[in-house]
């Protein structure tokens, strides 16, 4: 979901850094931790990370971090982009099968499934946070396909993320790396899905 149907979640992170005058990727870095997979993938709460990227912060840096403005840079990318909710729409008028595969935390699951975003488009969703398995894991990418009853060479995965893409592939998905909406349209039409 993050980056591909939502704008860059990094750039609120990025931003407050440069605010705080740190190294760009000081706050973006901390989502690549152990303790932030331990969020995604239910084991930890979003709270424990936030205090944990707080200390974190003032121990490497000096700097004092404001526990809310770092929870309002890690949710900055919470806007679904317009042009991904067309060609969702597009695919499912057109009948094609859709399933949503997102690391994301239990704490973001009411904002994505409030409302914002036409889920019932998707006829499989799997969140790492209520599975326990997250991307790149080939385990998770298995149980997409399972849940959409076919081989993975059957699916194709869109990602923004290299590593995503690379273990996709090596379970047999055809595996493409997302740059934008036009791109994305673009390979489907590729691929014979629109």
């Amino acid at each position: 979901m993050g980056g591909v149907l939502t704008v860059d979640p990094y750039q609120g992170c990025l931003k407050y850094a440069e605010e705080l005058q740190l190294p760009a990727r000081t706050f973006a870095d901390l989502l690549s931790t152990p303790e932030f997979h331990e969020v995604e993938v239910g084991h930890r709460t979003m709270r424990d990370f936030l205090k944990f990227g707080c200390t974190t912060v003032k121990d490497r840096y000096g700097v004092a971090v404001d526990i809310r403005r770092l929870a309002a840079a890690f949710t900055a990318g919470q806007q679904f982009r317009p042009e991904m909710s067309v060609l969702v729409h597009d695919l499912a008028v057109k009948g094609v099968r859709l399933a949503l595969l997102t690391n994301n935390v239990k704490e973001a699951r009411s904002w994505w499934t409030g409302g914002v975003f036409p889920l019932d488009a998707f006829s499989v969703v799997l969140d790492s946070s209520e599975v326990g398995l997250r991307k790149p894991d080939p385990k998770v990418f298995l149980a997409v396909a399972y849940e959409m009853g076919c081989a993975p060479e059957h699916l194709v995965f869109f990602d923004d993320t290299e590593i995503n893409v690379v273990a996709a592939a090596r379970v047999g998905m055809q595996a493409v790396r997302f740059i934008d909406a036009e791109q994305c349209r673009r390979e489907l039409e590729i691929l014979g899905v629109l």
